[in-house]
């Protein structure tokens, strides 16, 4: 459980957090304004973090289960390169760091530094935990995991997984992490302290996001960017020896997913780097359909993650500068602009909090 932080009790609506990347700074929204009601940025905003200090800039964050905090990787992921220039992101500083903000007073609790820069956060539900997937930068390919515990603010230790880990996903014991460049989703016990590598399974030559559903506890999907593109789903029954048994093919790039509310039906976004298309693929026991066409959306950019609730996908287009918010019972699209390109890169939710 979180320390209490003493001081006055303080509330807060639920949030919608956004990393805005270049910009240096986080912002946050009224979930319920900007999401449910379709109001601007501008008439959503509560506050705005100043990250001026931390360059590149937040990439990606989690939020703590209070809702009170959220744990934050400052650094490039790959965007240094290619990508960055399809995004427009010009030139991108090395480094990174992990941050852990207060939410409601925007202070900046710790600086925890990371073997390479990190790229993914996941933090466990008991909210004393988080995990990094340290991607690295072009200076400094990244091959590792760290564990940090959030109620001493330390970093505990950080354990070899393989080439460019970018994502993780938790359920129970165990972790998952892509390891891009091995093209292995790479299963990990968390019991131990920092946490062993159980083993492996070639995904693809670039698996990229992990997700486990509870109703499925023997497998965890894996989003595969290319070689060949789209989602795999891996069987850990024995989580020592992890296999890939199913690949659905996906249009475009692949790459963010998230489950879909009281449906055993998943989100995977794939980029076309001009638009965006939102697919709904159908989960079952070591199974996995198309849910029918996907939603293209007429954003340009590489999206990094996604966040379904309230039967709406919300998502960070950096690129044009965007977020995203599609009605998945409709298709219907609404497209908010960001003060500035090439915008933020990942958003997430932050739960109420009362007095």
């Amino acid at each position: 459980m979180m320390e209490d932080l003493g001081g006055p009790t303080l509330s807060a609506p639920r949030r919608l957090i956004t990393a805005d990347w270049l910009d240096r700074r986080v912002s946050v929204l009224d979930y319920d304004d900007f999401v449910l009601q379709g109001q601007s940025r501008a008439e959503a905003l509560i506050s705005e973090i100043d990250l001026s200090a931390y360059a590149p800039g937040p990439l990606e964050l989690a939020v703590t289960p209070d809702g009170r905090r959220a744990v934050i990787a400052v650094g490039p992921g790959f965007f240094q390169g290619g990508v960055g220039a399809l995004i427009s992101a010009g030139e991108v500083p090395g480094g990174g760091v992990v941050l852990v903000v207060d939410l409601l007073t925007a202070e900046v609790l710790a600086e925890l530094a990371t073997p390479e820069p990190p790229m993914g956060v996941v933090i466990t539900q008991d909210g004393a935990t988080a995990y990094t997937a340290n991607y690295g930068d072009d200076e400094t390919p990244g091959n590792t995991v760290t564990q940090i515990d959030l109620v001493t603010l330390q970093v505990v230790g950080s354990v070899i997984v393989g080439d460019r880990p970018e994502q993780l996903a938790l359920m129970g014991d165990l972790l998952t992490v892509n390891a891009a460049s091995d093209g292995t989703a790479v299963v990990l016990d968390t019991t131990a302290n920092p946490p062993i590598v159980l083993g492996s399974a070639l995904t693809s030559s670039d698996p990229s996001y992990p997700l486990w559903m509870e109703e499925f506890p023997d497998q965890v999907l894996m989003t595969d960017s290319q070689g060949p593109g789209g989602v795999s789903l891996v069987e850990i029954t024995a989580p020592a020896m992890p296999s890939s048994l199913t690949h659905l093919e996906v249009e475009g790039i692949p790459y963010a997913i998230d489950r879909i509310d009281g449906a055993l039906e998943v989100v995977v976004l794939a980029t076309r780097f001009t638009s965006v298309d939102l697919h709904r693929l159908t989960v079952g026991a070591f199974d996995l359909v198309s849910s029918g066409p996907p939603v293209n959306v007429a954003v340009g950019g590489f999206p990094l993650g996604v966040h379904v609730s309230d039967n709406k996908a919300v998502f960070a287009v950096p690129g044009d500068g965007q977020v995203v918010v599609v009605d998945l019972e409709d298709g219907q699209t609404s497209i908010h602009p960001w003060p500035s390109e090439p915008g933020p890169t990942f958003v997430a939710e932050a739960p109420a909090i009362d007095p």
